[in-house]
């Protein structure tokens, strides 16, 4: 019993460590290399090494030498000496390329907010490339492939279809000269407001004010696209010039812009 116990610790100790490590030499196996890792620390760039993975971040094993990884686009030979994801494309006299499974994977390469995964939702069964998004216009198959918050919509990417259309009418009290007006007369303003805010899935909810010379609320507009708004005021005229000024603002538009809106004004002439 007492043998079986010395036997033990020894393995323990480091006899296991040293039948790990022959077998390393033995057989050169890089699967064995990562079993014997957590008792070898890792060498920095200049160390020693029999593997890339005896060796630390961004160096790979060179010859028994731990050496500076490849930056993407630089020349290579072999895929342990590329940085990151990136792949030595073709292999023995290549280059870095950046590779990827899926879109989150270009996150890691310069410009990479930008970037999309060519294999799209085939992740697991083939590596694709990290490539530059696509403007308005540009043909696509997918949503992440287009630039900013557009979307991929009949094979082309376009912006979300956001609009804001208003119409605003003044008119005197007698309807036969609704544009006849004089000082004291009543004016008639009436408006309407459509709200459409369109994305990839369908329409979505949006929120968006009106107001009447531009310090008057007229309502507030919220609910799943499209809404609608109209109404009227009263406005009493005065002499000379009679206006009226209508904004509708859509806010927080899936498109580019800080928000869609739309200006209208009516000019009436009141008389002596």
């Amino acid at each position: 019993m007492r043998i079986i116990v010395v036997l033990a610790a020894l393995v323990i100790t480091g006899v296991f460590g040293q039948i790990c490590e022959e077998k390393c030499e033995a057989t050169c196996e890089q699967k064995c290399a990562k079993k014997c890792q957590g008792k070898v620390k890792p060498s920095k760039c200049g160390g020693k090494c029999k593997f890339s993975i005896e060796c630390k971040h961004e160096c790979w094993c060179n010859q028994g030498m731990c050496e500076p990884m490849t930056e993407v686009g630089e020349p290579c030979r072999k895929n342990d000496e590329c940085k990151g994801l990136s792949k030595c494309v073709p292999l023995g006299n290549g280059i870095c390329e950046e590779t990827c499974r899926v879109d989150n994977d270009c996150l890691q390469y310069k410009n990479g907010k930008n970037k999309y995964c060519t294999v799209g939702g085939t992740a697991g069964t083939q590596k694709g490339k990290c490539e530059m998004k696509h403007e308005k216009g540009y043909r696509c198959a997918r949503s992440p492939e287009c630039k900013g918050k557009m979307y991929c919509r009949n094979g082309q990417c376009q912006l979300a279809e956001e609009v804001v259309i208003c119409s605003l009418n003044c008119h005197g009290q007698d309807p036969r000269k609704p544009d006849n007006i004089r000082p004291g007369h009543i004016v008639n303003v009436t408006y309407s407001c459509t709200f459409i805010r369109r994305a990839e899935m369908g329409h979505l909810n949006l929120t968006a004010t009106v107001k009447l010379d531009r310090t008057k609320n007229l309502g507030k507009v919220e609910g799943l696209s499209p809404q609608y708004f109209s109404g009227f005021v009263t406005k009493k005229a005065r002499k000379g010039e009679f206006t009226a000024s209508l904004d509708a603002v859509m806010k927080t538009c899936v498109s580019n812009k800080d928000s869609c809106a739309a200006n209208r004004k009516c000019i009436l002439n009141a008389g002596q």
